[in-house]
């Protein structure tokens, strides 16, 4: 597969390493020369850290990498276009039809746009229906879950293809449904920031104590299963018995900071029934113990392997 990447910056250079570790030929194009310069030791930098580990990918990923001067070069024959410009729409307005331009017209033309309105991105194109966003959590080598956000002109075809790509290059897709500022993950994480902003600011607790919080409490229990997935694990009738015991917490924090309650009854029902698709009660036990399991795992591993 030829992959051309539009910016050569932070996100630029994590992607270059996701898509060559998988095999990919990679072509970078970057309005700055300056910056085209500095990403062969960059990337190199990020192929060497993780030389010897689990994620390394396929051997020669470095040598899969090439820069360009023109954009026409970069993408002119390759069959998926990420592009990841300057967080500004009116520069992505500018760059994604010169890029349209130049880029075969069944090929896919990806943004990694962490919040910029798809359809305000879509609206330049002449052939939306292969445009989609594909936004990382940084960096997505490390970090391998990917929103997929369509505008309503994406073709179903080129969803299939998102999801297909992702997966094969080793990411984690999850879809965003419709038009939301920031889409999901940068809100779940704008929310949590924001709480523990308000909690420092408020002297209840230290910025050291805050992140404790997570790196030694809820971080490890949310890296092998998820905050739903891990409270229904936490009283005998699942989801549904825990926030009818412990609900009024997230009642009492929402009227605290002067937001609307989210926990409506509308609200339980709908995740019981995602978490009980997904696991039925009998079967809660069995998960509690393989969750265990995995979470002592990774605290040796962390314990033997050092924090940063």
């Amino acid at each position: 597969m030829k992959v051309a990447l539009i910016g050569a910056g932070t996100i630029g250079t994590a992607w270059a390493v996701v898509f060559a570790r998988a095999g990919c030929t990679v072509r970078v194009w970057d309005a700055d020369p300056a910056a085209l310069q500095r990403f062969p030791s960059r990337v190199a930098a990020v192929f060497e850290a993780l030389e010897g580990s689990a994620i390394a990918g396929l051997p020669g990923g470095a040598a899969r990498i090439t820069t360009h001067a023109e954009l026409a070069d970069a993408v002119g024959d390759v069959d998926w276009v990420q592009e990841q410009v300057k967080e500004d729409l009116a520069i992505k307005q500018e760059v994604l039809p010169r890029i349209e331009a130049s880029m075969r017209a069944d090929a896919i033309l990806a943004t990694s746009t962490s919040g910029l309105s798809q359809a305000a991105l879509a609206s330049v194109l002449a052939r939306p229906e292969h445009f989609i966003v594909v936004h990382p959590l940084t960096p997505p080598f490390l970090l391998p879950v990917t929103e997929i956000v369509t505008h309503p002109g994406t073709s179903e075809a080129t969803l299939a293809e998102a999801y297909r790509v992702m997966e094969a290059v080793g990411q984690k897709p999850i879809r965003v449904h419709g038009e939301i500022s920031g889409f999901a993950m940068n809100r779940i994480q704008a929310a949590m920031l924001n709480e523990m902003v308000a909690l420092v600011r408020d002297g209840v607790i230290s910025p050291e104590d805050a992140d404790t919080t997570l790196t030694h409490g809820f971080g490890l229990r949310w890296a092998v299963i998820g905050p739903f997935a891990g409270v229904d694990l936490n009283a005998l009738g699942g989801i549904r018995q825990y926030m009818e015991l412990f609900g009024y917490i997230l009642d009492d924090v929402a009227k605290d900071r002067g937001a609307a309650q989210a926990l409506t009854p509308a609200a339980v029902d709908k995740l019981e029934a995602g978490l009980r698709a997904q696991l039925p009660l009998s079967e809660l036990p069995a998960r509690q113990k393989r969750r265990d399991r995995a979470i002592a795992g990774l605290r040796g591993h962390l314990e033997q392997a050092g924090r940063p």
